[in-house]
């Protein structure tokens, strides 16, 4: 069995190699149906939430100075994650997730002193999803939002075509996980398994992950 985490995260701006998670959610889920209780986070950055970021998010700098540390936050995290699954492997989903999400939270532990390929091992953290890379190469066009001609593949736009209305709080790590799940359900032709799904002990390892050259190339 394999364990679905939709994942999320928010940051001080909008670069994995600079920038620091401010707030992370996940929720959990087998075969599209949701188990356990969700898990969120706010997060002291320990440095500016970046302007852009505020308008995004709605969040400030002084909104999150009392959070806890990311440290604590992972070591929670972990926790709540090998509860959820027990002996299972997972795979971590993340709308632009090979652009972002999953780039900056192995960047966070890194810089955290984790040793990333054996803590995700301890974790189950066995294979990565890329929800926007699946959606362009296979979202039935005719029920998408088109904008200058163009489907729109943002989640905000794809959760209303999809879901059929607007995301609540959308920008709020916690909510657009549960907006990423909702899309995944309204989807019957997308299936998490072992053969659709990129193993992320090889996408990290390889030396050109930060442009996620690899799972570009997959074939779903």
């Amino acid at each position: 069995m394999l364990v679905e985490i939709f994942l999320d995260i928010e940051a001080t701006g909008p670069d994995p190699e600079k920038d620091r998670i401010f707030q992370l959610a996940a929720v959990a889920s087998v075969e599209k149906t949701r188990v356990g209780t969700p898990f969120s986070a706010f997060v002291n950055p320990q440095m500016p939430i970046s302007p852009i970021a505020q308008k995004i998010t709605g969040k400030s700098t002084e909104d999150v100075q009392t959070a806890p540390l990311l440290g604590v936050v992972l070591e929670t995290f972990f926790i709540w994650l090998n509860s959820i699954r027990s002996t299972n492997s997972c795979v971590f989903i993340a709308h632009s997730g090979t652009r972002f999400d999953f780039l900056i939270l192995w960047k966070e532990m890194h810089r955290l002193g984790y040793d990333v390929e054996e803590t995700m091992r301890r974790i189950g953290w066995a294979y990565i999803f890329d929800t926007y890379l699946w959606l362009k190469k296979f979202a039935p066009r005719q029920k998408l939002i088109w904008i200058k001609r163009k489907p729109s593949f943002r989640l905000s736009n794809l959760h209303l075509a999809l879901c059929g209305h607007h995301i609540a709080n959308a920008h709020d790590a916690l909510a657009d996980c549960w907006a990423l799940f909702h899309v995944c359900q309204a989807l019957p032709d997308l299936i998490f398994s072992t053969t659709t799904c990129f193993d992320a002990q090889r996408f990290l390892s390889n030396k050109r992950f930060h442009s996620s050259w690899d799972v570009h190339n997959r074939t779903y």
